[in-house]
């Protein structure tokens, strides 16, 4: 393996993450990246999104010639020449590692993450078939009304997404492998980028998912890993996870908690979850009766959530129409009040008459 710096360790596997046993899933690499360290383009290609966004702080996308993207996260600045629509040149520095988040889609990022560069791998339109039958079909589901869902589940990508694309395993697009700066799971899961990779999806254990084609998501990569944490365990995957460690049910959101979503990132997040994810129907065939309960509660959550933020905004439009009412009636006003001062004036000369 060639030689890698300090700042080239991964301190968070693709797939799975340090709280793997809490049944998230992390869609890129964590590099150690100490505060202000900077930060290079792996490869040529122009700026699609820069941008503030919520649980990800200050974020780069660059889309390759390719279409391919590679997205860099918690930025504490951003490099010159990173406007969108710029060009980039491999080993171009695009900006400065950091830890920041972001209270709000657009706001202003503040310091969050202990500093380090999640970098996120995607490839255009490998989840379009998704959309593309969900899209066909959802129309006979009572329960989802395709209109109501973000742009991605028609064919375009939200605003806040532009140019992100199918997150996948960035190892195979490395040209060299980066080692796991924790090793405690090497043994298992591979000391390296390349070789997680190979033991994930080279050999994918028994109820275990094959990429999809050359794609390799998330979801698919944090159940193969689980299934081979069980095999070195001795335990059967349902004895190895509990229900509450989210066996079986789709992934929480890849960064952050529900509670630090906005109500739009949290309809994003569930369409996904269930609409576009690769591993889904495998999920389902393993998943336990108390899981499936889990998912249910948590997606009547997420509908009592919109439900009250619906509520919240119809009082703020019902406000807003208070006052236009208001303003539009100020001369009725001017004009009662004129006649009234008239009139205590009329009875004012009558009397002294």
């Amino acid at each position: 393996m060639v030689d890698v710096t300090d700042h080239e360790l991964v301190t968070e596997r693709f797939g799975i993450n340090a709280d793997f046993r809490k049944g998230r899933t992390h869609d890129g690499f964590d590099f150690r990246a100490p505060l202000g360290s900077p930060l290079y383009a792996g490869a040529d290609g122009v700026v699609a999104t820069r941008d503030t966004w919520r649980g990800a702080g200050n974020v780069l996308v660059i889309r390759r010639p390719n279409g391919q993207t590679m997205t860099y996260y918690h930025l504490s600045s951003f490099g010159p020449g990173t406007e969108v629509g710029k060009e980039v040149k491999a080993g171009q520095m695009i900006g400065l590692a950091g830890g920041t988040s972001a209270k709000s889609t657009g706001s202003a990022a503040y310091a969050s993450y202990a500093p380090h560069l999640h970098f996120i791998y995607a490839v255009p339109n490998a989840g379009q078939q998704r959309i593309a039958n969900f899209s066909q079909h959802a129309s006979r589901l009572r329960s989802v009304n395709p209109g109501q869902l973000p742009r991605d589940f028609t064919g375009n990508a939200r605003p806040q997404a532009v140019g992100v694309g199918y997150k996948t395993d960035p190892a195979p697009f490395f040209c060299k492998a980066y080692p796991f700066k924790d090793k405690s799971l090497d043994a298992i899961l591979g000391a390296d980028t390349k070789e997680q990779h190979q033991i994930v999806f080279g050999n994918v254990p028994p109820g275990g998912s094959p990429p999809d084609g050359a794609i390799a998501p998330a979801e698919a990569a944090a159940g193969n890993m689980q299934l081979l944490l069980a095999q070195q365990a001795g335990q059967p995957i349902e004895d190895f996870l509990s229900d509450t460690d989210g066996y079986g049910a789709l992934p929480g959101p890849p960064l952050g908690a529900y509670e630090t979503l906005s109500v739009n990132e949290m309809l994003a997040t569930e369409a996904a979850r269930r609409f576009q994810s690769a591993d889904w129907n495998n999920e389902l065939t393993r998943v336990t009766s108390r899981a499936l309960y889990v998912d249910f509660v948590r997606a009547q959550g997420v509908s009592n959530h919109l439900s009250e933020a619906i509520y919240r905004k119809k009082q703020r439009v019902e406000a807003l129409l208070a006052v236009l009412t208001s303003q539009r009636l100020a001369h009725v006003r001017q004009e009662t009040g004129a006649a009234r001062e008239r009139a205590v004036r009329g009875d004012a000369v009558r009397s002294i008459e």
